[in-house]
């Protein structure tokens, strides 16, 4: 019976000290609830992103800072280094101007109101939906919400470099 006592409290001790050891490898991370402004202007997280603090810090997700700072972040999975690039690194001026971009809304997408246009690099999602013929362009374009003919909601992506590029999707929710 003394064995079997001895052998138990043996192991639990074991079990115990393994999960202290354990656990010491972990962090203790709190959920950050927080509102993020870029040059005054608030903009909200996507419910997929969190804000941490850890340690007095708060933690950001980098594509959402690099995106709302017009920066391209990309993961190169070879060396192992999230990368940033500052948009005016990556193309010089636009070869198509916003006038020509809406102009493209209105008259080769059919357009009939335009709520809002962007500049900017398309987001690791929107490139999934770029048809395959145009991968090798630029990533940079004229994001461009407006309502068609038929009173749909649409996203027009029109290409910075050429006007004759452009496709809709159904409206993107930000």
């Amino acid at each position: 019976m003394k064995k079997k006592l001895l052998l138990g409290l043996s192991a639990g001790l074991l079990l115990a000290f393994s999960s202290i050891a354990y656990a010491s490898d972990k962090l203790e991370v709190y959920l950050f609830p927080v509102k993020v402004a870029f040059e005054g202007v608030e903009k909200k997280l996507d419910d997929d992103y969190l804000v941490l603090n850890y340690k007095g810090y708060a933690y950001l997700p980098v594509r959402f800072v690099a995106e709302n700072l017009n920066a391209h972040v990309q993961y190169n999975d070879e060396k192992q280094v999230i990368e940033i690039y500052k948009m005016d690194k990556i193309i010089g001026a636009p070869l198509v101007n916003e006038d020509q971009a809406k102009l493209v809304g209105y008259e080769s997408a059919g357009l009939k109101k335009i709520n809002s246009v962007a500049y900017r690099l398309l987001s690791e999602e929107e490139r999934k939906l770029m048809p395959e013929q145009a991968k090798h362009l630029t990533p940079v374009y004229y994001v461009i919400d407006g309502i068609t003919q038929e009173d749909e909601q649409v996203t027009l992506f029109v290409s910075s470099n050429n006007k004759t590029h452009f496709f809709t999707v159904p409206i993107i929710i930000k």
